[in-house]
């Protein structure tokens, strides 16, 4: 009778320990897993903090680890068997992503893994009794995943006409005169253009971490997250629109210390109390409007979503024990896939150079433009004023802007060289956020028997709405070397596999033989060079081959000028 109550009592305890996994190598596997891990990590830390809008991403982390230790007592009281199996996929699942985020070199299938990773353990350890009672708090890394395919740049474009379109509306109830044109407010005293910080979208990334760890925190069931989230979303909006329009008033009638600096900060953070306030008093108004009768809205009323059974179980064990449903072979086959995996990493990680954490002072020095770079006649053209725009330096941001204006019979057209740039930039986001509509073509060929044939070129096709306005854009980004600079085609387009494809096979090369094909890098910095026709009326065929044979023949200039052959005088203006 004995013998048969401690066999029930302690079930896992049957599997042979020549079989199972010893409690002492229980924490194999997790070392392995965090050293697989790391190199992936330390990217997407790098990279994330120097977006602004993905800057709360290690408090969030740290707020998981902190409410997981808290919950953990309870979550091993819940605790049940974990199937074999299911562990084995998930650990498989990890060292995939493990391996693709190497080999694209990506952070966000570093963060997507590691999350993976955190669920697997936790269901190896505990089962999916304890699994299910840290849901909740594990639920919360999916707001530490960024945005891919660059959509959070499509979103900051997208928030950036919202809000100046909002702001415009108020300030027209306020009576303050000003124009808008796409993301411009021009005022009779300023031009005041909604930059990327102020969109909203930090305010929306932060005030839905905050709402969302609140929330669970505090034991809400599903629907009322929901609801909450849906309105910070709603008091985001109102709260921007209402900074953006307080801005230019105040920087107009009061001081412009209010534009920019600690005076737009101080905006900043009254706007962001604001939100949080709001979320808290609307959330407040439907509790005590619904409470009482809607048993979902109330989280004292019965048991919550989240919660987990904690009666005691016959099946409650000790977590240390809960790979033994895992034979020796597979956990220790693991342990060395993932110590293979970190060997991997690290050597990606060696031949990966940041182009993101490379200075002005250590990129190459190219020479300044002037005036005479392009000639007085150029293809039938005729140069008239010639412009240089400096920004300011220390950053890789086209701190400089060089500008000749040209006519030909009634077209006229501006050659702009803009530089440093830290890789590809897309010019039609610029525009777009000045108020045109485009149409672009990316990367065309350029014609045969042309010089620079095999430089690629993008093209947009633009009309200003309500202006009769209409425009053409052509481009092409150099490095210092005059190889084409392209985007990574594969993360805005789904589509584009073959360039996908080729981006893998060469990648996994260097990794495996741990050097860099240097022909295939970009040798920074990155210049920008376009030709801008603004027209009225339609373009006729001849005009656009016009345009096109300019466009060659001064991209031929500038590139057999100066800067990039050689000549390094007056570099710090040039770069």
């Amino acid at each position: 009778m004995a013998s048969a109550s401690t066999s029930q009592a302690n079930p896992v305890q049957s599997v042979s320990s020549d079989q199972s996994v010893s409690s002492w190598t229980n924490w194999l596997l997790p070392i392995s897993l965090l050293l697989a891990l790391s190199p992936l990590l330390q990217q997407y830390f790098s990279w994330t903090w120097l977006e602004g809008h993905y800057q709360y991403f290690p408090v969030l982390i740290a707020s998981v680890i902190v409410l997981v230790w808290h919950h953990w007592g309870k979550a091993r009281l819940a605790a049940t068997p974990s199937h074999r199996y299911v562990v084995v996929l998930g650990l498989s699942a990890v060292a995939f992503f493990v391996f693709l985020g190497n080999l694209l070199w990506t952070g966000i299938f570093g963060i997507v893994g590691a999350s993976l990773a955190a669920v697997v353990l936790i269901y190896g350890w505990l089962g999916w009794g304890g699994l299910k009672t840290l849901l909740p708090v594990l639920s919360l890394l999916v707001l530490a995943i960024p945005l891919p395919m660059h959509l959070d740049n499509k979103l900051i474009f997208n928030m950036q006409f919202v809000a100046s379109g909002l702001a415009d509306l108020l300030l027209d109830g306020a009576g303050i005169w000003h124009v808008r044109e796409g993301v411009l407010l021009i005022t009779e005293h300023g031009r005041y253009m909604t930059e990327e910080a102020c969109s909203g979208v930090r305010s929306l990334f932060s005030s839905l971490a905050v709402v969302s760890v609140f929330s669970v925190i505090s034991s809400h069931r599903l629907p009322r997250i929901a609801l909450n989230l849906f309105q910070t979303v709603f008091w985001v909006f109102v709260g921007n629109a209402i900074r953006v329009a307080a801005c230019v008033a105040l920087a107009d009638y009061v001081s412009v210390w209010f534009a920019s600096g600690s005076g737009h900060e101080l905006l900043s953070l009254i706007v962001f109390g604001f939100i949080l306030g709001m979320v808290a008093n609307t959330d407040a108004v439907f509790a005590n409007l619904i409470g009482d009768r809607v048993t979902w809205y109330d989280e004292n009323f019965g048991p919550t979503a989240f919660s987990a059974d904690t009666s005691p179980s016959p099946e409650t064990h000790r977590s240390a024990a809960m790979f033994s449903r895992m034979s020796r072979l597979f956990y220790l086959g693991f342990v060395g896939l993932f110590m293979l995996l970190f060997l991997f990493g690290m050597s990606a990680w060696r031949i990966s150079q940041p182009i993101w954490n490379i200075s002005l002072e250590n990129a190459s020095s190219l020479a300044g433009l002037s005036q005479g770079d392009l000639p007085q006649s150029l293809d039938g053209w005729n140069r008239g004023q010639y412009e240089h725009v400096q920004r300011g330096t220390g950053a890789m941001m086209a701190s400089n802007s060089y500008t000749w204006q040209y006519s030909k019979d009634e077209l006229s057209a501006v050659v702009s060289v803009d530089c440093p740039w830290s890789g590809w930039h897309d010019l039609n986001e610029c525009y777009q956020a000045i108020g045109w509509e485009t149409t672009p073509e990316y990367f065309v060929a350029s014609r045969e028997s042309v010089p620079r044939e095999e430089l690629s070129f993008t093209r947009l096709q633009m009309t200003k709405p309500n202006s009769g306005r209409a425009g053409r854009v052509l481009f092409t980004v150099v490095d210092a070397n005059q190889t084409e600079v392209q985007s990574d085609l594969w993360k805005n387009n789904l589509q584009a596999m073959s360039h996908l494809g080729n981006t893998m096979t060469t990648r996994l090369g260097e990794i495996l033989k741990g050097t860099i094909d240097t022909n295939a890098k970009v040798a920074l910095p990155a210049t920008t060079i376009q030709v801008l026709v603004e027209h009225g009326e339609s373009l006729t065929p001849e005009q656009d081959e016009a345009i096109e044979r300019f466009f060659y023949a001064a991209r031929d200039q500038l590139l057999r000028g100066r800067r990039w052959n050689g000549r390094q005088q007056d570099a710090h203006d040039g770069r």
